[in-house]
């Protein structure tokens, strides 16, 4: 949906920090497997939903602070 993924891969990142992200700064727990489901789409949940897309904000900020290096 979002290509989490290949974007973390990208950009050097792991699923482990994007979780520590979405704490830090959102308070939303997610575990590893949570996580894995969400962005593989085996778990279409609302919290689903809306962890993918703080992710993709999450990564959208990231993305643009690489480009502007």
């Amino acid at each position: 949906m979002f290509d989490i993924k290949v974007r973390l891969v990208k950009l050097h990142l792991t699923q482990a920090w994007l979780i520590s992200i979405l704490y830090d700064m959102y308070g939303i727990k997610v575990s590893p497997s949570q996580l894995s489901s969400y962005i593989s789409g085996q778990l279409k949940t609302p919290k689903a939903q809306r962890v993918l897309s703080l992710c993709n904000q999450i990564l959208e900020v990231v993305e643009e602070n690489e480009e502007s290096r």
